[in-house]
């Protein structure tokens, strides 16, 4: 977990990059099992989808490049303490998982599929409830302005079953990453396999 990731006036800098978004996206109602899991490359929306997950996303949001800097810097951190070389931010989706968007969020255990980024820097912009991360077998809580590298085409990651309140929400950005050696066979040191 790399803490402090960006400074207050970079967070500030997120923050305006998400509302520009909701003032120029059309929002849509996006169901993974009539629609598919991956959204179409020639159009940017704001999709809510509420099937499972309950949750907000922004894919492809546009943030200033001394963010991408600052959030590339805490994944070759992570990636030096976990055995892996991080090339570059090749992409950020922005999510609110909150019981607002259909239900109660949850993310089952599973693998992301083989792609061009298989290095995910989970990162928690805000919340008002705590809800760790599992990786395998392991369990991380994150703090606002904290981040978790995972190797998710390798490891399983999924969330704690919860409670949700109808108020409550967790924020995140989800910097996908390239590695430097796109073979890596690693699993997350420690991860109980």
């Amino acid at each position: 977990i790399a803490s402090n990731v960006f400074t207050d006036n970079q967070i500030a800098a997120i923050y305006d990059s998400i509302n520009k978004e909701f003032d120029n996206r059309e929002v849509v109602e996006w169901y993974d099992s009539a629609m598919g899991h991956e959204y179409p490359k020639d159009k940017k929306f704001i999709a809510i989808k509420k099937e499972g997950l309950s949750r907000l996303d922004i894919d492809r949001l546009n943030l200033p490049d001394d963010v991408i800097m600052s959030a590339k810097l805490s994944a070759i951190e992570i990636g030096n303490k976990i055995g892996v070389s991080v090339k570059d931010v090749v992409g950020v989706t922005y999510v609110e998982y909150s019981p607002k968007y259909g239900g109660s969020p949850f993310l089952n255990p599973a693998k992301g599929a083989e792609a061009e980024s298989e290095f995910i820097l989970d990162y928690q912009l805000d919340a008002n409830t705590g809800w760790d991360i599992g990786i395998n077998k392991d369990i991380y809580s994150l703090n606002n302005n904290d981040a978790l590298g995972i190797l998710t085409t390798k490891n399983y990651h999924w969330r704690k079953k919860k409670d949700w309140n109808p108020d409550e929400y967790v924020k995140m950005l989800f910097f996908h990453i390239v590695l430097e050696d796109k073979s890596i066979k690693v699993l997350f040191p420690g991860a109980g396999n």
